[in-house]
């Protein structure tokens, strides 16, 4: 259960900027390729490949700066428990003389009617120092109404806490996410999220975040189905301050398991200051 997903999604993925290009593509075999690339330098290239099976996945990441990952699932199918997955991943650099610098992480979710746990631990190691981050949650939800918390401790020292509820009416015209965080007890983040007309196919979300006790960022997000093929989006962002950015993006379905977006951010103050980015996906 992922608490405001669709609020966090519309302000900060699909918008390919940073003069980028990305192409991914997938086989009927569950065999699935992408590669990113910057377009002022093509030789520095991230990509990753994930072969999907029966009730499992596993898949290979590496980028230019020669950081190597890899990540295992399993479903409750293949674990023969309904509800439980398991989930495990790391990531290694290449030697930089002493010392090694790497992470392993593993996550058990268990999902049941109504309610879902989830224990995620995290063992990396920069020179040779080892640090253990472990992050403990618990989310449920029954028609339109969700809540969760979720803990965060760091070598058995509680670092973070964090509290979302979730109102959506499915097929009406507004819903609404509150969402705490409190970081070393100092640090405090509140977002909001806003859904105005679904069923007319347009989407707002707001972000609003807080540091301690007052205002210290904010997004905004529209998105709007123009029709079965083509979607806009846009939002921006503000540090309250003289730094605030717009992002647009405009994504079409080219034909049936083919979609192309481009998207552009700019800072509000100078747009001429523009960075693009192009995606491309073949299924």
């Amino acid at each position: 259960m992922q608490i405001g997903k669709e609020g966090k999604d519309l302000i900060g993925k699909e918008y390919p900027e940073n003069k980028q290009f990305e192409f991914s593509t997938s086989t009927s075999d569950d065999l699935s390729f992408k590669v990113t690339t910057a377009a002022a330098d093509a030789t520095n290239v991230d990509g990753e490949i994930e072969l999907k099976g029966d009730g499992m996945s596993v898949k290979g990441t590496w980028n230019d700066a020669g950081v190597f990952g890899f990540e295992t699932n399993v479903k409750s199918s293949a674990l023969a428990v309904d509800g439980l997955n398991l989930t495990i991943s790391g990531d290694t650099e290449k030697p930089k003389g002493a010392g090694f610098d790497g992470s392993m992480t593993a996550e058990v979710t268990y999902q049941m009617d109504m309610l879902s746990a989830k224990v995620e631990s995290k063992v990396s190691s920069v020179n040779d120092a080892t640090q253990v981050a472990t992050t403990v949650g618990l989310a449920s939800g029954s028609g339109p109404m969700s809540a969760g918390i979720s803990l965060g401790l760091t070598d058995a020292n509680l670092k973070s806490a964090n509290f979302s509820a979730e109102y959506v009416e499915k097929g009406s015209y507004s819903g609404a996410l509150l969402a705490t965080n409190v970081t070393a007890g100092d640090k405090m983040g509140i977002g909001l999220r806003a859904v105005l007309y679904p069923s007319s196919d347009v989407t707002t979300a707001l972000m609003v975040e807080t540091k301690n006790m007052k205002p210290s960022s904010a997004k905004v997000g529209l998105k709007y189905v123009l029709d079965a093929e083509t979607t806009l989006r846009a939002k921006v962002a503000s540090d309250l301050g003289s730094k605030n950015t717009l992002g647009l993006s405009y994504q079409q379905q080219l034909k049936k398991g083919a979609t192309f977006t481009v998207g552009a951010a700019m800072p509000v103050s100078n747009p001429a200051d523009v960075s693009v980015g192009f995606s491309l996906t073949v299924e």
